[in-house]
């Protein structure tokens, strides 16, 4: 035949395995039929897949719709290095040179476990009312990424119809475009669908780095679609995208979809909005690793031009600009400015100390401690420790007030573990599962928010980041505002006012804590400490 095989050849070959495979598992298979009798097909922009059942399992074949020329020594390399990595997120495959014979002419395929998950798009449409499993599928989502990272593998083309879940885990498909260690330094053979790729990508672009954006614009999704299942108006499967389009990230200005995900009344899905519109920005290969600690608040011209004045992703939000600063802007509006400033800020992290102290200063490295001695970084540590420590043992008056849900009780375990293990976020996304719990008792959820301040009491007090300590004020006052009678809460957000010198409010959370539990010692401690 002349040419490359077209999708009906492939259609017409398929019919006849025991005359049109030379692999032998493949010519004793039976290939799936749509109901019109047709063999049922997944396509794509590069290939046609099928399902052949064979004598002992099903078998995915996936026929290439276009030559590549150094295709086999792709899938060679990625082969190579897959092997023995032993990922979850990645099905065995084989490719072969003398795959299918069309017309008369053998073209290579490619032979692959078949996985018999859903395509996510079609998971998350059924699962839009159980927000609490999208979001554990975000979690998911970053612990995938990560482990591709670790080891240097991108999958290239991250998008909607090569995810497919099965028992809620990520599986990837679709290998054609990956990066792995023994193909760098070549060009990538695709760009990946345009409504999760940066519109800067070309095929110059071939790194561990190709994720990188796709990552965050899939993790924004999931995590937007567990907080609210409206936003899966915004979907359009027709043309191929979930919640953003590449018209988007072509013209973030005139966006309704950046509009809608900015304004949003939860600080989470207005941060990572914000961070996917800066990337926007970014050269691709600059795009900073994705990680759902470290947002990007803000555009990397920023950081040239006021380099004095934010520290980047570690600065949440612009706290620590000017107030005459018009140039950098809270661009995702996550700390509001003006009446409401002191209505959001139930910590009262940001007042002045209402002593002769002055407030903790977040640009020096080590801490200073009350009477003006220098903080060794090892003794932030201890403290950060003994912190956690007090709040692991609050756990024994949460299982005391669950009620009969093992899953529950797993869960909050997990978290504390999470953060011994200096694994903050997956601490925190546990804890934020109980709480927005509304069926659990008011005090069951007021602990895990408990447990998620001391999460970032640790993360605040070992970087000395004024930011991540007025989360744990905030999430200390939401422990205090479901239950007014938790005396840890009170203490744990003493502890933060006292390591920032906000000594009158620490006195205060103190004797507050004692008068709820008045055998509780740690209170008793540091009130007569702090009268010193």
């Amino acid at each position: 035949m002349s040419g490359w095989p077209v999708a009906a050849d492939y259609d017409e070959a398929i019919q006849n395995p025991h005359l049109n495979f030379d692999d032998r598992e493949l010519k004793e298979g039976e290939p799936e039929y749509d109901p019109y009798g047709s063999p049922a097909v997944r396509s794509g922009n590069f290939a046609s897949v099928y399902m052949l059942q064979g004598p002992k399992r099903k078998v995915a074949v996936r026929c290439f719709l276009r030559e590549i020329p150094d295709q086999q020594e792709r899938y060679q390399a990625i082969s190579r290095d897959l092997l023995g990595l032993g990922l979850p997120y990645t099905v065995n495959f084989e490719f072969l040179p003398k795959g299918i014979k069309v017309h008369g002419e053998w073209f290579p395929v490619l032979k692959m476990d078949w996985c018999d998950g859903e395509q996510l798009d079609k998971y998350l449409e059924r699962n839009l009312d159980n927000q609490a499993k999208v979001r554990r599928l975000a979690d998911k989502w970053f612990e995938m990424s990560h482990a591709l990272r670790k080891v240097g593998i991108a999958h290239g083309d991250l998008s909607h119809g090569n995810i497919m879940v099965l028992d809620d885990e990520i599986k990837l498909i679709d290998y054609d475009g990956m990066f792995v260690p023994r193909l760098a330094g070549r060009k990538s053979n695709e760009r990946g669908l345009e409504h999760y790729q940066h519109p800067s990508r070309t095929d110059n672009h071939f790194g561990r780095y190709l994720d990188n954006f796709s990552n965050w614009v899939m993790y924004t999704t999931l995590v937007g679609l567990g907080e609210d299942r409206q936003l899966w108006d915004l979907v359009n499967i027709a043309d191929k995208h979930l919640i953003f389009s590449k018209n988007d990230f072509e013209h973030p200005s005139r966006s309704k979809t950046f509009d809608i995900l900015k304004s949003h009344e939860d600080k989470t899905l207005r941060t990572y909005a914000t961070t996917v519109e800066n990337l926007l920005q970014y050269d691709v290969e600059q795009i900073p690793d994705f990680h759902p600690d470290k947002p990007v608040l803000y555009p990397p011209e920023a950081f040239q031009a006021k380099k004095t004045v934010s520290s980047g992703v570690g600065d949440r939000g612009g706290l620590f600009k000017p107030l005459d600063d018009k140039t950098l802007g809270d661009r995702g509006r996550l700390f509001d400015t003006g009446a409401q400033e002191k209505e959001r800020d139930t910590g009262r992290l940001f007042e002045p100390a209402k002593t002769n102290d002055a407030p903790i200063d977040t640009t020096k490295t080590s801490g200073v401690s009350r009477y003006g001695r220098k903080i060794s970084p090892v003794q932030i540590g201890v403290a950060a420790l003994a912190v956690v420590a007090i709040g692991a043992a609050t756990w024994f008056g949460v299982t005391n007030l669950m009620p009969a849900s093992e899953s529950t009780e797993s869960i909050l375990l997990s978290g504390i573990n999470s953060i011994k293990m200096d694994s903050p976020f997956d601490a925190r996304r546990r804890f934020k599962t109980i709480y927005d719990n509304q069926k659990l008792d008011p005090k069951v959820r007021s602990k895990a928010y408990t447990l998620m301040g001391l999460s970032y009491a640790k993360d605040g007090l070992s970087k000395q980041d004024k930011g991540i300590l007025g989360e744990a004020t905030e999430a200390f006052s939401e422990a205090i505002k479901l239950d007014p009678n938790n005396a840890e809460a009170f203490f744990d957000r003493g502890k933060v006012f006292e390591a920032i010198k906000n000594y009158s409010e620490a006195k205060r959370d103190y004797e507050s804590s004692q008068s709820i539990d008045d055998e509780m010692k740690e209170s008793k401690e540091a009130l007569k400490n702090l009268n010193k």
